[in-house]
């Protein structure tokens, strides 16, 4: 759920600068806090994937950014697409309208009275208003190539897709333990020679086996390269 705020930040236009907060069929994910209002506690959004929370059942639910100015967004699910390796898996915005609001403008309120000084060079506040938002501001202004161009550096700077480790079988086990394994690359180059040969993967425990299906194979110079996604 936490890579998902950053998408909705990124292309809602945010910079994620406040705290946030999904409310989902009753429980809030986002960053736990002692003292928060709420009687029930906020979970932790980095320990839950969008997968197992919003489920086959979830059409709707909520997203609060900014708790001092109070933005909250209803998202709704209109569909659930399996990921296309040979189009594309990572994130991508098809259409938007208007320019985001600034961050820290005072909510809606605020917002609309930014748009009233920045609008009217008359305004008692326009000149203060140009300098605080850094020049003009055009309240329909959206760009979908460089909410996309934004979308895949988040990708590539935060790895909103996945993180590659390299590591051996102690390494491989910690992940899986954890649960944050994704794909598994394999290569295989044969050479036979005496001895224990270790496991791919070494872990007191793991729970239920962990089910991989075959995305690619390659070969090369004798070499197998294969390329596995955990089965969700």
């Amino acid at each position: 759920m936490a890579k998902l705020d950053r998408v909705i930040q990124v292309a809602m236009g945010w910079t994620n600068s406040h705290l946030h907060e999904f409310e989902v069929d009753g429980k809030r994910y986002g960053i736990p806090d002692d003292e928060g209002v709420h009687e029930t506690p906020t979970l932790d959004d980095r320990r839950h994937k969008v997968g197992a929370v919003l489920g086959e059942a979830v059409s709707r639910f909520g997203y609060t950014y900014d708790f001092g100015d109070n933005w909250r967004h209803t998202v709704t699910v209109e569909d659930r697409l399996l990921p296309d390796e040979s189009f594309n898996t990572w994130p991508v915005c098809i259409a938007g309208q208007n320019a985001c609001p600034p961050e820290d403008v005072g909510g809606v309120g605020g917002y609309n009275d930014f748009l009233e000084a920045i609008s009217d060079p008359s305004h008692d506040e326009h000149a203060a208003m140009w300098q605080w938002s850094g020049g003009p501001f055009d309240p329909a202004g959206f760009d979908v190539n460089a909410t996309n161009a934004a979308l895949r550096r988040l990708r590539a700077d935060h790895g909103v897709r996945s993180v590659l480790c390299e590591g051996g079988p102690t390494v491989l086990g910690a992940l899986v333990a954890e649960g944050v394994l994704d794909e598994l690359f394999l290569t295989a180059s044969p050479l036979l020679v005496g001895g224990d040969a270790p496991h791919v993967l070494e872990a007191s425990s793991i729970g239920d086996p962990v089910r991989l299906d075959l995305v690619w194979a390659l070969e090369a110079e004798g070499a197998l390269f294969l390329r596995y996604a955990v089965r969700r």
